[in-house]
């Protein structure tokens, strides 16, 4: 067992994974009910439970990449981090379009090989949405960021400032200013949870005020799209989802300060470390093959909308990571394959 590992961030990445899986097994179900049932509210419910996951991963992300303590050259992020990750993004989009082209469903129209042109149909194919997928252009667009990142984290003066700034531009989006917009939009506001995360990393201790406070904007980030959502869906008759960003990270940030204030301080077992550490260490193949594995478990062993969401949920998700982990497990056992595309 690797003692340099920080248990309690390998527990944060295991627990963002599930939500991932989570959110989108609610969201299937969550689209396919009456917004005036009792259900349909439980899905919504447990569909922004799960929306933090993403943001939890830029700040873990963000805690290793942007230590100045670690050394981290460019000739490194693009040999072994940049690439590995483009690999890996062309064939997972090439094998989950195929998979949908296969399962049906609305990721493909009808007349995608009505032209009889390859060159037609191939520009159509690599146009289709990402999906789950979108999360890892942004991690390569911050890997192609972190020399720039780590000019800010290594000026203990400046790095607090950049957070303010970032925070402050994020706010300031939904002013009609449009410098102030592509400002908080393009340029600050997506570097900040990657910042914010190595910073609250390196807070020595957080104290019991500022973390309630966390916790309180964490819970009124989480009333702030479910209500919304609740609202607008029951008034248009269909379901009308609200996320909003700023809300997602800040409850991202509220379950990081539990994980680092009340996780971190959990003795864990050797036995418990080792069943943590394999689980992180499969997170990524996890995340890859849960989409396609999830519709499959929907299609084929528990039809979502057939019982009770706050039953099938949580089953359905559970079965899906479970799965999940099987199959990534084995494909690390094939040498070329777990070097280059898991």
């Amino acid at each position: 067992m690797n003692k340099d590992r920080i248990i309690w961030l390998d527990c944060f990445r295991v627990v963002a994974c599930f939500a991932v899986i989570f959110a989108h097994t609610a969201i299937h179900a969550f689209i396919a009910r009456d917004p005036s049932s009792l259900d349909w509210h439980i899905c919504n419910c447990c569909d922004v439970i799960g929306q933090w996951a993403n943001y939890a991963f830029f700040m873990i992300s963000g805690v290793f990449f942007l230590d100045p303590d670690r050394e981290i050259s460019i000739d490194k992020l693009y040999s072994k981090y940049i690439k590995k990750l483009a690999i890996v993004f062309l064939f997972w989009f090439i094998l989950n379009n195929l998979f949908f082209l296969w399962y049906g469903g609305k990721l493909f129209s009808s007349n995608i090989f009505a032209s009889g042109n390859i060159f037609v149909i191939a520009r159509d194919f690599f146009l289709l949405p990402t999906l789950h997928l979108w999360f890892l252009p942004m991690i390569i667009g911050f890997y192609i960021s972190v020399p720039l990142l780590r000019c800010i984290t290594q000026n203990e003066k400046i790095l607090p400032y950049c957070i303010f700034v970032g925070i402050l531009a994020a706010l300031l989006k939904y002013f009609n200013v449009k410098i102030i917009v592509d400002f908080a939009r393009y340029i600050v506001a997506p570097c900040l949870p990657f910042i914010l995360g190595y910073y609250l990393m390196k807070c020595e201790k957080i104290r019991g005020k500022t973390e309630f406070a966390l916790y309180a904007l964490g819970i009124i980030g989480y009333l702030s799209m479910v209500l919304p959502t609740a609202y607008l869906s029951y008034k248009e008759g269909k379901p009308n989802i609200v996320y909003l960003d700023e809300c997602k990270f800040a409850m991202a940030v509220a379950i990081f300060c539990f994980f680092k204030c009340r996780v971190a301080k959990i003795n864990f077992s050797p036995r418990a470390k080792s069943i943590i550490l394999f689980l992180s260490s499969h997170t990524l193949g996890i995340y890859l093959l849960q989409t396609p594995l999830r519709c499959l478990v929907h299609r084929y062993l528990l039809p979502i909308n057939s019982i009770n969401p706050l039953f099938s949920i949580p089953v359905v998700a559970i079965i899906t990571f479970l799965i999940s982990l099987a199959v990534t497990v084995l494909l690390k056992k094939i040498p070329w394959f777990n070097k280059y595309f898991i």
